[in-house]
């Protein structure tokens, strides 16, 4: 384990702040139904939120390349503040799409862009576990989100927009406050990897393979909160009690195991590992359409989630281990890959579980299991070979 020195410190805050105001996209569609919108159009309006964020994820990381990190923060939550009082005061249905697609832009692009300022502020071997951290203060925030999201929604269902913009001006605040000591730390840490760095002309095989690993691992991922809860519903009998326990077991599991975890397995072949956690993770939602029996979900939320632990912050680690002067362009690559996964994944899931049957849908995540099992050796044999020209 490392000991949180105070950069670290105010950049987990910060993730911590920003993460509670995740109630917009948490209640977006909960809120277009409620101001009377119909199907159709609640989902043209969230196809402009997921639009502006698909690119917005790219270009924060590009930005944060051509300019800094924190530059690309700071614009952004300026946007996504002045987006999302413009929201709560818009009347126009084309101005709340306008607005929205705006939004999504700039969320998606601080996401990038805070990486890269947590990246480079954190020394190589110690990434993977402070992603970790992240991951864990993450689902804290999102708990909380949940909670007093519900409370703002029931006083007045345009507050979310407020409740959040007030969040992004303390994550604003607070950055801005202690700017100095993060442009110093970043300095400090990127003088000494420039040396060490793969260029961007160099990104080969290695890398798209872990792209295509990648986008077909959220696909896995993303059927946990679409098609899952239904096939839950249907097959278990279970009641909204039972499914909101087993998100709150994932929540509860990723918050006091994951940190342990990654330390724990620091010392092992992160390659190997994060190809193991994907087997977890597409086995693990697999293994629920082998019994029908009341506590098999929950055995196989443990699975997958363990999966889940081990393979998004290594594959994390091992995109942003590409040249300094292209790391941002990388992990705003990063940022797509995870919104592409996301966006076929709702459409894929919803089609072999209307046209085949739920139990097809757990096949396809068997299916992408074994592309990852076979995948082990050939990207384990590259990464090798890719170090050993390096280091020549």
């Amino acid at each position: 384990m490392i000991k949180m020195n105070r950069t670290l410190s105010v950049l987990m805050f910060a993730t911590f702040t920003n993460y509670i105001g995740f109630v917009v996209p948490m209640f977006l569609s909960l809120f277009l139904h409620e101001e009377g919108h119909s199907l159709g159009v609640i989902g043209y309006i969230l196809t402009a939120y997921g639009f502006g964020g698909f690119i917005g994820g790219y270009l924060g990381g590009y930005l944060s390349d051509k300019t800094s990190p924190f530059q690309v923060i700071i614009v952004s939550l300026t946007i996504s503040i002045s987006a999302l009082v413009g929201i709560f005061f818009s009347e126009s249905l084309y101005l709340l799409s306008f607005l929205l697609l705006t939004f999504g832009f700039s969320d998606h692009a601080f996401r990038p862009a805070f990486t890269m300022l947590l990246v480079n502020n954190t020394s190589e071997e110690k990434r993977t576990y402070v992603f970790g951290i992240r991951n864990a203060v993450m689902n804290i925030s999102i708990g909380i989100s949940a909670a007093a999201g519900a409370a703002v929604f029931d006083l007045n269902v345009k507050y979310i927009f407020l409740f959040d913009a007030f969040l992004n001006v303390i994550t604003l605040i607070l950055l801005l406050s202690f700017s100095p000591k993060l442009v110093t730390t970043t300095r400090q840490i990127l003088s000494s990897e420039i040396e060490s760095s793969i260029g961007w002309k160099n990104l080969n095989s290695t890398f798209i393979f872990l792209s295509l690993v990648m986008v077909l691992n959220v696909i896995v991922f993303s059927q946990f909160k679409t098609t899952f809860a239904i096939y839950l519903k249907e097959v278990f009998n279970f009641s909204s009690k039972d499914i909101s326990f087993i998100f709150l077991l994932n929540t509860l599991l990723v918050i006091f195991i994951e940190v342990p975890l990654i330390a724990f397995t620091a010392r092992f072949n992160q390659v190997r590992l994060m190809l193991l956690g994907s087997c977890a993770l597409c086995f693990g939602f697999a293994a629920i359409s082998l019994s029908s029996n009341y506590t098999f979900p929950f055995l196989s939320v443990i699975v997958w989630t363990v999966g889940e632990m081990l393979f998004f912050p290594i594959i994390l680690n091992e995109f942003v281990k590409a040249s300094t002067n292209h790391r941002g362009k990388v992990v705003g690559w990063h940022q797509t890959l995870f919104a592409t996964g996301n966006f076929l994944g709702a459409p894929i899931g919803f089609y072999f579980y209307q046209y085949l049957d739920g139990d097809a849908v757990w096949l396809l995540c068997a299916a992408i299991g074994f592309v990852s099992l076979f995948a082990l050796p050939i990207l384990s044999f590259q990464k090798s070979r890719q170090e050993a020209v390096n280091a020549t």
